[in-house]
């Protein structure tokens, strides 16, 4: 029987059903840019109001504590995404 398992579950293995905990205002790990920004020049998987889906960065103006504004901007920094909605933090690379 194959049971439900938590991600940190040093016992997990490949097949076994993982069970993923988000706080309810996220959306399967999706992040409305309405509820948080990632930090300042972090990449990160995001998506638009289209369902499209890219690597950005987000680059953050700040006044102190005061948002000023923010854009993403495609991984080669030459052109800024319109639109982005929501993101996520990109997965850990291999070992």
């Amino acid at each position: 029987m194959n049971e439900t398992k938590e991600m940190n579950d040093p016992t997990l293995q490949i097949g076994d059903t993982v069970k993923m905990q988000y706080p309810p205002k996220y959306n399967n790990g999706w992040i409305s840019v309405k509820d948080r920004l990632p930090e300042h020049n972090q990449f990160v998987l995001a998506s638009d109001k289209n369902g499209n889906m890219m690597v950005v960065r987000c680059d953050i103006n700040r006044n102190g504590e005061n948002l000023i504004d923010y854009v993403f901007m495609m991984t080669d920094l030459t052109r800024q995404v319109i639109g982005v909605s929501h993101w996520m933090p990109l997965p850990e690379m291999p070992k």
